[in-house]
């Protein structure tokens, strides 16, 4: 995370930005310029107002969980308060509330119950945020939904495309899982992608549409 901070002085001369210092804090072009070019600055919660305060929050959100999908082996804060490369930013990322983010659950719970999350995992929220941070994409979370069911049919078939886990619970209609499931081309693979797609073809009576058996 270190890596990405950047000083208040280096971001106000890549800007040629001519105000002073303490106008910079609350200028848009300061957080525009993190979003556009991955990087972060440290600032206090109160030098920014609430608009800014929740764009900042969750672009810092976004890159803490990038950054702890390169290191699963961080299962609490503690852990990645320790690490060598967040020294410069835990601090200020405390400040913003990234704890709570990034590690819900109380460091007790989470030392007893330790989480490796795999590095295929993605949640269409998560694809949302991604895009939203790298891509600059400013439609809606359900504007994105429909964006990705046109291009690719649903998530889950994106997921396929791109070699990630199927993280669909849900399933909205049979023409969907149908689609999904031949796209995965068996039943056993079906059982070892995805519960939910097995469950809801199981109680929809869609195993065999979706398999039909060979007549001898």
């Amino acid at each position: 995370m270190d890596k990405k901070l950047k000083t208040l002085k280096e971001i106000k001369q890549a800007l040629a930005y001519e105000g002073k210092l303490s106008d910079l804090k609350g200028d848009e072009k300061l957080l525009n310029f993190c979003f556009k070019n991955c990087v972060i600055v440290k600032l206090q919660p109160s030098d920014l107002n609430r608009d800014q305060k929740e764009k900042y929050t969750n672009f810092l959100v976004a890159l803490t969980k990038e950054y702890l999908q390169e290191k699963p082996e961080i299962s609490s804060w503690e852990a990645f308060r320790q690490q060598s490369d967040t020294k410069k930013s835990h601090g200020f990322l405390h400040e913003f509330g990234i704890k709570g983010e990034v590690f819900p659950f109380g460091e007790n719970e989470v030392k007893e119950s330790p989480i490796t999350r795999p590095k295929t995992s993605l949640t269409l929220q998560e694809f949302y945020e991604m895009c939203q941070i790298q891509f600059h994409y400013s439609g809606t979370y359900s504007a994105f939904n429909r964006m990705i069911a046109r291009q690719y049919g649903s998530f889950a078939e994106y997921c396929i495309l791109k070699g990630y886990d199927i993280n669909s619970t849900k399933w909205d209609s049979d023409e969907t899982a149908l689609r999904v499931a031949t796209k995965l081309g068996s039943l056993e693979a079906v059982k070892q992608r995805s519960k939910s797609l097995l469950k809801y073809l199981e109680e929809n009576d869609l195993v065999e549409v979706a398999f039909p058996k060979r007549s001898a």
